[in-house]
């Protein structure tokens, strides 16, 4: 948009009115009047266009010229590309937080001609956008255990800032994927666009806890002290799981990234045994089937973010070791015969057993140990 000057239309409208006026009161056909109200007219309208002089108006840029790839499916990605890191831009300038503005204001388009750099910006704001994740799973676990409307905010509030992240992200990952990248750049980039969707749905996990405070709020539902006991354990695994997810990927920390899926395993073994518990109880009549309904939200969502770390840490595992079989790689390091990464996932999920027991458990029950599946 430009702003020009241009005279103001005011004068020709009052010179007007000076016809349509004088015309109501005296018969202009007579040749007398009719030069007097041209006259007076003439002058009324100098006298106000000197009185006026110009204004600014705003008008729209002329139309730039498309360039143009020759392949009609890349110009359209670009356009895209561009149109959305426009409203990006629009939105960035509307959020008030300004951490969140500043790590946005890294993706600059500038970056985009030298890849290497790109990436390195993209990782740096991911990392502030896994911190945002982490944070929201933080205080939702702290919303079952203690609700306050403050709290629920914080968490709707947390939750959009992840989302914020994850449209600039992906719109700017993918504009990135589209310029010529060598091998390496290319699987990078593919993982960092499945990393933040990861990330976004730890958020959404968050969200759904969230949404079960407010049920467990509302109804006065209250588990009982063993299921209280039961899940403080699986949530700090959960926790854990977290922590060490974000860590790895922050710090490019390949050892740190390896301790994730034995930890996961954990986590999956302590949700069968709190299910088998659960079951056990209702048998009783010490459990309601209704506290069952809000349970099992709980023990998904809980289960559900593991996975999501598990897909982080592995993807960052396997671009560091150029194999993208996730399949085949976690297969190998969980029921592999004699490797030496197998040997250590067992000696880890062992260590992370013992550390994770209920309080009148000492060690993991046998049937909630997973099985090979080859």
């Amino acid at each position: 948009m430009a702003t020009v000057k241009r005279r103001s239309t005011v004068p020709y409208y009052v010179a007007a009115g000076t016809w349509v006026i004088y015309a109501l009161l005296f018969p202009l056909y007579r040749v007398p009047h009719f030069l007097f109200v041209a006259v007076v007219s003439g002058v009324v309208f100098f006298i106000m266009n000197a009185v006026c002089g110009t204004v600014e108006v705003t008008v729209p840029d002329p139309p730039k010229k498309e360039e143009t790839t020759g392949n009609p499916e890349l110009d359209k990605m670009i356009k895209d590309g561009n149109l959305a890191i426009s409203e990006m831009k629009r939105l960035n300038d509307s959020i008030k937080d300004a951490k969140i503005s500043a790590d946005i204001d890294r993706l600059e388009e500038r970056f985009l001609a030298h890849p290497a750099l790109a990436i390195e910006q993209s990782r740096l704001t991911i990392n502030a956008m896994a911190e945002e994740a982490k944070r929201n799973f933080v205080e939702a676990v702290a919303l079952l255990h203690g609700y306050s409307n403050e709290q629920f905010k914080l968490v709707e509030d947390l939750e959009n800032s992840v989302d914020r992240y994850e449209d600039k992200l992906g719109t700017y990952l993918v504009k990135l994927s589209s310029r010529e990248l060598n091998h390496a750049d290319s699987q990078s980039v593919n993982t960092l666009l499945h990393t933040i969707s990861d990330f976004e749905r730890i958020s959404d996990h968050s969200v759904n806890l969230l949404e079960s405070a407010e049920e467990m709020h509302q109804k006065e539902i209250h588990f009982s002290k063993d299921a209280q006991e039961e899940l403080q354990v699986l949530e700090g695994a959960v926790q854990d799981v977290l922590s060490r997810t974000t860590d790895a990927f922050r710090k490019g920390d390949l050892h740190l990234a390896g301790k994730v899926e034995p930890l996961e395993t954990v986590v999956d073994e302590l949700v069968r045994a709190i299910k088998a518990r659960h079951v056990a109880r209702l048998q009783t009549g010490s459990c309601s089937i209704e506290y069952g309904f809000v349970l099992e939200d709980l023990l998904t969502n809980y289960e559900r973010v593991c996975d999501h770390c598990s897909n982080v840490a592995v993807a960052q595992i396997e671009v560091a070791q150029d194999s993208f079989d996730t399949h085949a790689y976690l297969n190998d390091l969980r029921y592999g015969n004699e490797t030496k990464e197998s040997e250590q996932f067992q000696r880890r999920l062992d260590r992370y057993r013992e550390r994770y027991l209920f309080p009148d458990s000492d060690t993991a029950p046998a049937d909630a140990k997973e099985e090979p599946n080859k």
